[in-house]
């Protein structure tokens, strides 16, 4: 369970200094912080509501760490113009 928390606890991270730097976020950055600290709680219940193992749930919340870095980087970009 030790990758997936740390996976989960480094996502969190990245979020929470994102949106402390950031006040006009797409609500979608925000929503996927909220719902992924409310999952953090008790990683144990996600794994056997998901039927994944850890390193697949790890993986899986990367990718979608990485698609909310794709929305913001297209927001900095707004905001840049």
């Amino acid at each position: 369970m030790n990758k997936l928390y740390y996976t989960v606890e480094e996502v969190l991270a990245s979020f929470a200094s994102i949106i402390t730097h950031n006040l006009n976020l797409p609500k979608q950055i925000i929503d996927c912080y909220i719902e992924l600290q409310s999952i953090s709680k008790d990683l144990n219940v996600l794994v056997n509501k998901t039927g994944m193992d850890q390193d697949e749930l790890s993986d899986e919340i990367y990718i979608i760490y990485q698609d909310m870095i794709d929305l913001y980087i297209e927001y900095l970009e707004k905001e840049a113009n």
